[in-house]
């Protein structure tokens, strides 16, 4: 999420959003918070050193998630899409963290809606609050 709220800060600040895709593909997203929970439980057991452990929220979403963004970035951009989809760029993916709940005790906490609030967090603490940039 850091990520994508940096490029879209950079995106928004310019008043463009160029993609590939369609727009359509489905993704599911992971904060910052539950990735490291997630690495820092692995690192705790032995057991999963050479495992691989999926965390995204399991809700797989189009691409609307930049137009919330940009909304929560007091902005209004349409992104543009190259609008052909790649072979080697899946539709639809979604994660599977069952294998993470059941060896780690560990599921994703912070859903995609409360991890865009933190764009409020991020706007303070760039000196931007009360600004649309």
């Amino acid at each position: 999420m850091k990520l994508c709220v940096m490029r879209c800060l950079k995106t928004f600040t310019h008043g463009e959003l160029k993609l590939f895709g369609t727009g359509n593909e489905l993704r599911d997203w992971i904060h910052v918070g539950d990735a490291a929970r997630l690495l820092c439980s692995a690192a705790c057991v032995p057991q999963a050193r050479f495992n691989i452990y999926n965390g995204g929220y399991e809700q797989a979403t189009t691409c609307h998630v930049l137009a919330q963004l940009a909304n929560a970035f007091g902005k209004q951009i349409q992104p543009i899409y190259a609008s052909e989809a790649h072979n080697d760029n899946p539709h639809r993916m979604r994660s599977d963290c069952g294998h993470a709940r059941r060896q780690l005790a560990r599921a994703p906490q912070v859903t995609l809606e409360d991890g865009i609030l933190y764009v409020a967090w991020f706007k303070e603490c760039a000196g931007l609050a009360g600004s649309c940039l």
